[in-house]
């Protein structure tokens, strides 16, 4: 399926190469560079973890209608599966080229109509939805005061070096997307999305030994809805208040295998079960804006997403998602749940309040605190690993700091400009996770300091 995205594609671009009128293009490289620190990790143990990613893209439009773009990955890694931004549970090896965006963009309608295909990326602008590449097909209208897009897609196909080390379908699912946005009011908008995942349950037979990388996934038919609120209300030209609310629902069905183990990367299947799911997830941000020399930034979230009784599961996300986006109304990325509790959403009640600022564009920074609870005591709770029922409530207290420095490309830049990032971006952070449990068969991290370096030229 992969190879036939990339001889389709290959030929459009062929065909279209033959247009009279010159070509516009754009092309760039992003160097991203992060290493990052763990204490009282899940082992026990300090690390030190350290990802170089080499980023380069090229961006072809040989008619008003068409574009074409390509982007590479070249990734290496002093640890195995050493990337906690990752939403493929194959990123296990430490070297390895991939190829996560390839696409072909027809529009039309004074470039208001948009359909793509190949292997395209798709963002909710908060990470909590989807925020990863999928092969397939979308169609996208945008307006000034209504936008949306629906697509659908496979999530296992990845152009990569290291396919020979793992089964590129073991964790396949199919999705189908749809986004919608309407601005009712100036800055008051109203998002509605839904998605769809299919699982490739490979049938695991009980009895049967298999890889434990192999087995690690869980199977889930699901359904999700959302609708969320969002907008600035202008109080004057120098601070207003900013708000997010959002509630979702989901329904679907979870394969869990069970096993034992059988040798250093091998597992026996024990037996087979089937989990319903059904959950809601609700969401408020409140944030109050100052703009001046300086900009400033107050605010206070909360979250709530449901857990299961022990027999039946609760809300899970969509699989997609990395919960990661910049935060607080500033450039610099980071967790929704914290860099190092880096919590799923699923059977969590989240509350928290922030500060941050802005200077000039070039200097930024924020302090945020999180408490955060089980939704439901006897629901296992998602980090790194699993944290299964202890009889506690109470999860535990979490501060993160960052600092982080902008520097924009100087000048004109001709061509397409589609690059995501121009410039150069240094963040340094510090996160810092105290639990409110004790329990020594499950330790959870302690501290996070980390240092993140971006150059885009």
């Amino acid at each position: 399926m992969q190879r036939a995205w990339l001889m389709a594609v290959l030929a459009i671009a062929a065909a279209s190469a033959q247009a009279e009128e010159p070509a516009q293009t754009d092309k760039g490289v992003t160097v991203q560079l992060k290493n990052w620190m763990i204490s009282d990790a899940f082992e026990g143990e300090d690390e030190n973890f350290s990802v170089l990613y080499v980023q380069p893209y090229y961006a072809v439009q040989p008619d008003p209608d068409d574009i074409f773009f390509i982007k590479g990955n070249l990734y290496a890694s002093n640890q195995t599966g050493a990337d906690e931004t990752s939403i493929s549970a194959r990123e296990e090896a430490r070297y390895f080229a991939e190829i996560p965006e390839f696409w072909w963009q027809h529009s039309s309608d004074d470039l208001r109509h948009f359909g793509r295909i190949g292997m395209q990326k798709f963002d909710d602008l908060s990470g909590l939805w989807w925020n990863a590449p999928l092969t397939g097909l979308s169609y996208r209208f945008d307006s000034t005061l209504l936008r949306y897009y629906i697509a659908a897609g496979d999530r296992s196909s990845y152009l990569r070096t290291d396919w020979d080390q793992d089964d590129p379908q073991a964790n396949s699912a199919l999705y189908g997307l749809t986004q919608l946005s309407w601005q009712w009011k100036l800055d008051q908008y109203v998002i509605l999305r839904a998605a769809y995942r299919q699982d490739k349950d490979n049938e695991y037979a009980i009895g049967q030994t298999y890889d434990t990388a192999e087995m690690s996934a869980r199977p889930l038919e699901g359904s999700w809805a959302g609708l969320e609120w969002q907008g600035e209300r202008h109080v004057n030209e120098d601070h207003w208040p900013r708000y997010e609310i959002e509630g979702a629902w989901m329904q679907g069905q979870q394969i869990r295998y069970h096993t034992t183990t059988t040798g250093p990367e091998t597992v026996q299947v024990k037996s087979r079960t089937e989990k319903d799911l059904q959950g809601y997830m609700a969401r408020l941000s409140l944030q109050q804006i100052w703009q001046y020399h300086t900009r400033w930034v107050i605010g206070a979230e909360a979250l709530y997403a449901s857990g299961g009784d022990g027999i039946e599961g609760g809300f899970v996300q969509t699989g997609i998602n990395t919960n990661r986006d910049a935060l607080y109304t500033t450039h610099l990325s980071g967790s929704m749940t914290g860099e190092a509790l880096r919590m799923t959403i699923s059977n969590i009640v989240l509350a928290g309040a922030h500060v941050a600022f802005s200077w000039q564009d070039r200097h930024e920074g924020f302090i945020a605190v999180r408490q955060a609870w089980r939704a439901d005591e006897q629901d296992e709770v998602l980090l790194d690993s699993r944290l299964p029922p202890n009889g506690s409530k109470d999860l535990g207290l979490e501060v993160d700091i960052a600092y982080g420095w902008y520097m924009p490309i100087l000048g004109q830049r001709r061509g397409l400009q589609m690059s995501e990032f121009k410039g150069k971006q240094f963040m340094v952070y510090a996160s810092h996770f105290e639990p409110d449990f004790t329990d020594p068969l499950v330790p959870v991290s302690g501290t996070v300091v980390g240092a993140r370096f971006i150059w885009s030229f």
